[in-house]
């Protein structure tokens, strides 16, 4: 009996590690697939020469040497600002470039360059900002107001004026722009959470307002979007007439004009839209009958050659 009591407990062991097993493995997978919801985004950077304040829209950290890769000789020297020290820390070429972090960057000659970078959409952020001035950067792919950007921090309770810096000046800034940097003037110690937002928008499409026939291939998409409560906001969307072949993304509008596949018959034009955390929606769709044929008219009477009189 001894013997079977240790086999009957072995077997409740090993079912337990099982069970055990499964759920760690469903755990894992659900969190594997919730980060590969997050997409690979590509932001162009187009500075000045020059100053230019600037930050990284992505999650991805970069080095500087690799940052500057295709322009080696166009930087002089890049600066981040150092709370702890209130002062400014030169960046070595073995440095990396963060997220929700902004830098002063001089690009030399006379001419603009542009480059562009890829990476994760943006993540979790948290930022300790002490009373008085501090350089952030935008941590979102997509423009936001930047009350909702810092909220719950509210203004005028927790930080006072932002000011952006473009073309060479500055002036008081209202929205987050990806890319960009910000300085920021804190009332008191804060601490500010810039939240991963992992779900996306939601929208409809309605071509020609839902109409069911066009006679004409260049038609209006009517467009409706919205985020979820307390999420960054719509910021793009993109169009296609397959469902395989898509639009660049384009700023999110009410309205866009568009043009159908040039044969008559139903087409349909598929739309999908994302937040400025980088979430893309479903696809959204809407389909219409393209008819450009002219109708054909025959007349039977009065035959051909008749003479009408009036009586």
């Amino acid at each position: 009996m001894p013997y079977l009591g240790i086999r009957i407990r072995k077997k409740m062991i090993l079912g337990f590690l099982v069970l055990f097993f499964c759920l760690v493995s469903q755990f894992c997978f659900a969190a594997r697939s919730q980060k590969d919801s997050r997409t690979r985004e590509s932001f162009q950077f187009n500075l000045r020469a020059g100053w230019n304040l600037i930050s990284l829209p992505i999650a991805t950290p970069y080095k500087v040497s690799s940052f500057f890769a295709l322009y080696p000789s166009k930087y002089m020297v890049m600066y981040k600002w150092d709370n702890p020290t209130n002062a400014y820390k030169i960046l070595n070429d073995s440095d990396y470039l963060e997220l929700g972090v902004a830098y002063w960057i001089f690009v030399t000659g006379t001419q603009p360059i542009a480059m562009t970078i890829t990476g994760n959409a943006p993540a979790n952020r948290t930022i300790n900002l002490p009373q008085g001035w501090n350089l952030i950067g935008c941590p979102f792919i997509g423009e936001i107001a930047a009350e909702d950007a810092l909220w719950p921090l509210q203004k005028g309770v927790d930080y006072g004026i932002i000011w952006e810096y473009e073309s060479g000046g500055f002036s008081q800034a209202s929205v987050f722009k990806p890319g960009r940097g910000y300085w920021i003037y804190m009332i008191k110690n804060s601490t500010l959470v810039f939240p991963l937002e992992l779900i996306p928008p939601n929208g409809t499409i309605k071509i020609n307002n839902d109409s069911t026939y066009s006679n004409s291939a260049s038609v209006t998409l009517n467009i409706t979007a919205e985020d979820n409560q307390g999420g960054s906001g719509v910021s793009k969307v993109s169009f296609s007439n397959d469902n395989i072949n898509w639009a660049i993304p384009e700023d999110y509008a009410a309205t866009k004009n568009w043009s159908l596949s040039s044969e008559d018959g139903i087409k349909t034009v598929y739309a999908k839209f994302r937040d400025a955390c980088g979430n893309w929606s479903g696809v959204y769709s809407d389909s219409i009958i393209l008819d450009t044929t002219p109708a054909a008219i025959s007349i039977t009477s009065p035959l051909d050659g008749a003479v009408i009189t009036d009586r």
